[in-house]
């Protein structure tokens, strides 16, 4: 009788991507729109139930992409997306 051990390999995503990954997916849905103002750190924290260093770095996370900009003393908002973003953001949502 041979045991067959199968592995399964589970990719573990941190807070801060789950949280980039929704806001994207948001975004693509028009939920934000170009221009439009994400809500603040404190109101992303506590929609999401998670620390301020989570938002922060899926808000990094967004900016490396294109997908965000954020403008000191003003907010976090939507970013204009090149051709090539456009195409990104729709690549993995996809």
């Amino acid at each position: 009788m041979t045991n067959k051990i199968s592995i399964m390999i589970i990719q573990k995503k941190s807070l801060a991507d789950m949280i980039a990954e929704t806001l994207k997916q948001q975004i693509t849905e028009g939920t934000y729109r170009v221009g439009d103002k994400l809500p603040t750190e404190p109101e992303l924290m506590k929609t999401f139930g998670v620390g301020r260093s989570s938002v922060r770095e899926a808000v990094k996370l967004l900016v490396n992409m294109g997908v965000v900009r954020v403008q000191q003393g003003s907010g976090t908002f939507v970013a204009v997306p090149s051709n090539n973003d456009d195409v990104n953001i729709k690549m993995s949502t996809a």
